[in-house]
């Protein structure tokens, strides 16, 4: 697979699921969605539609472990979720812890005058971009040739 594609990254919840994506080069990243959590099948469907026409390479989806480390009811559902949609495409996932990523996101969507009491789903999408600006800060710097 060549270096181009972009990253999807997943804050999975049980009613909305919120989605970030990086740009061709996974480079910078930003909100993209959030889907409603009703219908496990039509969820699954529409990820996999994002990650064909968006040419995902890769999916980060965020784990919820607990302020021990250790993986809690909520993350072992996120994990399900995980393994349920790697049954339904190629594209590799890999997990990513997500400390607070809630929280975080509603601290920045403040700093950026964004109301979001009445669309939480401006809060699951920035927790989504935040994992995801977490993720492409922890990766090793490469040198153009």
């Amino acid at each position: 697979m060549s270096n181009s594609g972009r990253i999807l990254s997943i804050d999975y919840g049980e009613k909305r699921v919120g989605l970030a994506i990086t740009d061709p080069l996974a480079i910078t990243s930003r909100g993209f969605q959030t889907l409603i959590n009703k219908d496990r099948a039509g969820l699954l469907k529409t990820l996999i539609e994002i990650i064909n026409s968006n040419e995902i390479k890769k999916i980060v989806i965020g784990i919820p472990y607990s302020l021990d480390d250790s993986i809690g009811p909520m993350a072992v559902r996120v994990r399900k979720f995980g393994e349920e949609l790697s049954t339904k495409t190629d594209v590799e996932i890999e997990e990513w812890p997500e400390e607070f990523s809630t929280e975080d996101a509603k601290t920045e969507l403040r700093k950026l005058n964004v109301e979001f009491r009445k669309d939480k789903g401006k809060v699951d999408m920035m927790a989504a971009a935040l994992i995801l600006r977490s993720y492409l800060n922890a990766q090793p710097l490469t040198k153009s040739p």
